[in-house]
């Protein structure tokens, strides 16, 4: 199962990522790649996105 936590800057985000990636793969959604869940060792992949509220058209392309 894949699993995508965004606003990986949070420290909610890698308590979410490190308890989710003992079972399934986790990638981590953040304005920049080296946030902060998704530095984890949890983390399948950290994809870098707009920022939502900066640019939610795009923020919402990505993702979909």
């Amino acid at each position: 199962m894949k699993i995508l936590v965004t606003d990986g800057e949070e420290r909610a985000a890698l308590a979410a990522t490190r308890s989710l990636g003992r079972s399934a793969e986790v990638h981590v959604a953040a304005s920049s790649a080296a946030s902060l869940a998704g530095v984890s060792r949890s983390a399948a992949g950290r994809p870098a996105l707009p920022a939502p509220l900066e640019a939610p058209a795009r923020f919402r392309e990505e993702v979909a």
